[in-house]
Order: structure tokens, then C-alpha cells, then sequence
């Protein structure tokens, strides 16, 4: 029984939970240099950062997936997606997370704006019913409506507060310095 107790504080001593906020594309802006939030105006896009933001994406034809790699982890709190975009959807779009289908589907854009300007849109996006999809390290995000929803990201945040997977070395030193100290407590009992 004491063995146990020990193990299992061994094992929780180790795991503390951390924040992960990794960004795909920068907030520029949708590559103008000037920054926006929900609500502004943009007159054009960009030809794109190489990642595939700021440029426009030809709806579902292009299938544009937006990948995050991260340390492996053991659970997860709490997780969200953040994005800014323009123009999309006209249909009404969901959000993939690993080929499986989110439940959260954008706002259909009423009415459609085929011309400049744009409105910068965003979404907040609760991720822990799909944590489990997270905990292999890779999140990849696709943004699919029908064949002829176009959109334009700015840019992407996934927030993770999540235990990684400790290092083999962290896990042993920790079951090594809870075992002397309670080699030390009995110790100090018998004195």
C-alpha cells in the first residue's frame, strides 16, 4: 500500500500542467503591416507569408491544412483555437481537427461580400471536447464549406494548457528523491 502511495505521488509530482500558445501566419494585418481586429475593413490581400496565410484559398478545391507541432502530452485542461479571417464562409464552414469534423460551425456570411472591402471576422474555438486529438503532439486544422467558399487567414493560435509527457530522466529523478526522502522520514521514525 505505501509503495503504491508513493508511485502515485511520484507520478503526480511530476505533471504540472504548462501553456502552449503556438501561432501559424502573423497579426499583420492580412500582410498589410497595420494590424486588425474583428470588425475592421481590408481593401486587399496579400500574396501570402509561405504558410499559408494572408493569401486568398479557393475553398475546398485547394484543401489548405494548417498543421501545429508540439512536445507529446499526457492530458489536457483546457485547449482553444483562435482565428482571424476574411470572406469566408458564404455557406456556412466547419472546422476539422485531424480529419474528424468539429462541431463548431462558422456563421454563415449574410450577406456575401464578393468585393472589396472585407470584413475581418474572428472565432474563438473550445477544443477540449476533441483534447484527445491533441495529446499525440500534432493538431492539423482544415477549414472546409462548399466548393466555392474562398478565404483568407490572417492567422492562427492554439492555446494548450496541458502535463507533457516527461522526460524518462525527469521521472526517475523524481521517483529517486520522493524514495530518499522517505527513506529518510522512516529514518528519522526510528531515532
Amino acid at each position: 500500500m505505501r509503495r503504491a502511495i508513493i508511485l502515485v505521488l511520484c507520478l503526480g509530482s511530476i505533471c504540472a500542467a504548462d501553456l502552449f500558445e503556438l501561432t501559424i501566419g502573423d497579426d499583420d494585418g492580412f500582410g498589410s503591416g497595420t494590424p486588425m481586429v474583428a470588425g475592421d475593413k481590408i481593401w486587399s490581400f496579400a500574396a501570402g507569408d509561405g504558410d499559408g496565410t494572408d493569401r486568398l484559398i479557393a475553398g475546398a478545391s485547394e484543401n489548405m491544412v494548417y498543421t501545429f507541432t508540439f512536445d507529446p502530452l499526457v492530458s489536457v485542461s483546457s485547449s482553444s483555437l483562435f482565428v482571424q479571417y476574411a470572406d469566408w464562409p458564404e455557406t456556412g464552414g466547419h472546422l476539422w481537427l485531424d480529419n474528424i469534423r468539429t462541431d463548431f460551425q462558422f456563421t454563415p456570411l449574410i450577406p456575401w461580400e464578393q468585393q472589396a472591402p472585407w470584413t475581418v471576422l474572428a472565432a474563438l474555438i473550445d477544443l477540449l471536447p476533441y483534447s484527445d486529438q491533441l495529446l499525440d503532439g500534432t493538431a492539423a486544422f482544415r477549414f472546409i464549406g462548399s466548393q466555392t467558399d474562398a478565404y483568407v487567414i490572417d492567422y492562427i493560435t492554439l492555446n494548450i494548457e496541458a502535463c507533457p509527457v516527461p522526460a524518462p530522466g525527469a521521472l526517475i529523478l523524481g521517483c529517486l528523491g520522493l524514495g530518499v526522502a522517505g527513506w529518510k522520514l522512516r529514518k528519522h521514525r526510528e531515532l
